[in-house]
Formats: structure tokens, sequence, C-alpha cells
């Protein structure tokens, strides 16, 4: 099969030097784009790799690509639609009764929906891709990471988050208004909140959080966009498309795979931009505003799981 531009299982070096061969991954959403070369970076430094996606067939093709890649057969595909919380607590069960520890957790599934869709538990999918699915799959593994004798949760967000404006709390399942770019600008900017008070909580455990903005991308996810998903973008389309198109997704991974390696002291509870750390926006720091987005992930979760 000949691989797409945006999944291709090269052996070019990954940059990191540590051999992985006694280490396990999680990667999330990791059938193509930037989830699937960070799982083959991590893969072909002997890792071995959990890879989830919704199609199967696609990510029975991913494995064996990244089987091959590596060198070894300790790379596995696992079919979950990260967008419900029953399907995210049925994975974190499925490895705790198989792992004895996971020592890294890649939350990469999201992305930008170019139109208002509810999940089949009712919240705005936007929502609950980029920020939910990842704080229950997280909290569900928490014993595994915990575990580990040094773990890491790498969250994947985007500088969209930025351009969140207002309470990200008003409006939050976007019935009022959609617009995609705003919406994901502010389940980002949750996820990056989020990360942040989890850093908190586990502050001198072996457990370090950290939130990677990979940078830009030419995934199936990018391709699909459209000049009406981002208005913004509706009168430089021709530029955006032309740097997007040049954008790298394994030189994105690449940001994932560093913050895998880094001492835990210079990554726990900080904010990558690609490889080098950015202070933490003011409003992340306010103590209030994440007792109340872990608030809001604890009451959507439990309220979709009665």
């Amino acid at each position: 099969m000949r691989a797409s531009g945006s999944r291709r299982a090269r052996t070019a070096d990954t940059g990191g030097t540590a051999d992985l061969s006694n280490r396990s991954a999680l990667v999330t959403g990791a059938t193509s784009g930037i989830g699937f070369s960070t799982a083959r970076r991590l893969a072909a430094r002997g890792a071995t790799v959990l890879v989830t996606g919704r199609d199967s067939r696609r990510g029975i093709e991913a494995a064996g690509e990244l089987r091959r890649a590596a060198g070894h057969e300790r790379v596995e595909f696992i079919r979950v639609d990260h967008s419900t919380v029953a399907a995210n607590l049925a994975l974190a069960e499925g490895l705790q009764g198989r792992l004895g520890r996971l020592d890294m957790l890649v939350n990469n599934v999201g992305g930008l929906i170019p139109s208002r869709v509810t999940t089949g538990d009712g919240y705005e999918l936007t929502l609950a891709l980029n920020f939910l699915a990842p704080f229950v799959l997280t909290g569900s593994l928490l014993p595994l990471m915990l575990a580990s004798d040094s773990a890491r949760c790498v969250n994947v967000i985007s500088s969209a988050f930025t351009m969140a404006k207002g309470d990200p709390l008003d409006d939050i399942q976007s019935e009022q208004a959609y617009a995609p770019l705003r919406v994901l600008a502010r389940a980002k900017l949750l996820a990056l909140v989020w990360t942040a008070a989890l850093a908190d909580q586990h502050r001198g455990s072996r457990l370090s959080e950290v939130a990677v903005n990979p940078g830009m991308a030419w995934t199936p996810g990018t391709q699909s966009l459209t000049p009406a998903a981002v208005p913004a973008w509706r009168y430089i389309w021709p530029i955006v498309r032309f740097f997007q198109r040049r954008a790298d997704p394994d030189r994105a991974a690449a940001a994932c795979e560093a913050v895998v390696d880094a001492p835990a002291t210079a990554i726990d509870g900080r904010y990558f931009d690609g490889q080098k750390p950015h202070p933490l926006p003011r409003s992340v720091v306010e103590a209030g505003l994440r007792e109340r987005v872990l608030k809001l992930g604890k009451n959507l979760a439990d309220r979709a799981a009665r």
C-alpha cells in the first residue's frame, strides 16, 4: 500500500536518543497525521505503542505500517470513537485489565468541526473531542500512569486557544452561535486550563502533564477545511493553503516526542509552542477558572454516565 503524504511510515531519525523498548504508550487519534507520526517516532525507538481511531480498516493498515517502520511487532490498533464518555471509559477499563502500567499518554484526538454536530451523549462534538475525551480518558487511566516510574501525559492543543474571548464556559454547547474556529479555540483553552490544573494536583508524583501546540500540519483534518469553516481566513485562503500544504506532520510530531523525552521538571504543567516553552496566560493561572473547568469536566462526564 502506498502511504499518503499525511501518513508516511518513514525510517528517518526521530531526533530522540533514549531506548524506549521497556516503555508503553497510547496515542489517540493516531491512524494519520500528527498522531500517526508521533506513534511512528515512539515505536521506532522501541516503545510498545497502542493507537486509536474510528476506522478499523485504516487503523489496521496504519498499525501495519508502523510495525514495518519500527522493525518490531509491538504496535496495536484499538478501534475507539472518542466522542462519547462511555467509549473512553471502556478503553481505559480494557487497558487496566491488560497493562501493568502506562508510561506515555498522548491525547492527540481532536480537531475543528465545520458545522455543529452533537455526540451520542448530546454534547457538541468539538467540545467532546478536544476537551471531554482527554479529560475522561486521562482520569480513568491515572492508576496505570501512576504505576509507572516516570509517566508523561501529553495533551495536544492548538495556538487557536489565544482566540478564545469572554467567559469560556458561556454557551458551553455552542447552541446560541456556532463559529467553528471560535468553538475550537474555547475547547483548546479548556484543555490547557485542565492540563495546568492536573499538573498541580500531581505535583511531586511520578506523573507529569504538559500541553503542546505541535504547529501547523497538512493532515486529513486540515485538508478538509473550507473557507466557510474559518471565515476569518476567507480572503487569504490561497495563502493559508500554500503554507498548510508545506507543513509536515512529522515535523509537528517532533514537538510531542520532545516533551516525552524531557525531564519532568522541564515540562510539568507547562505549555510548549512547538519545542519552545511559553508562559501560561494569566487566565490559565487563575485558580477560579481552573476550579470551574475541573467541575465542568466532571459534571459532563457524570451526566453522560447516568
